[in-house]
């Protein structure tokens, strides 16, 4: 799904950490990073913002990918 798809896994990995469908499709451009954040925060996974900017301007698929893992690893 991340991959022919993306727009769908994001908006799927915001209701699901409770931002609502909404908020993905109206603020698509951050809603990546901002969810990036809030889950590393969440979970106690070490990063940094600039670390996942990187990561989504050049594998914004991949982190997609990532993000729905982690949040079925603590059963969201």
């Amino acid at each position: 799904m991340g991959l022919l798809c993306p727009c769908f896994q994001l908006c799927s990995i915001s209701s699901r950490m409770g931002e609502g469908f909404a908020y993905a499709c109206c603020c698509s451009q951050i809603a990546p990073f901002t969810l990036r954040a809030k889950l590393r925060a969440e979970q106690g996974i070490q990063g940094s913002l600039c670390n996942d900017a990187i990561m989504i301007s050049f594998c914004g698929n991949c982190v997609l990918c990532q993000m729905d893992r982690e949040l079925k690893a603590i059963g969201k």
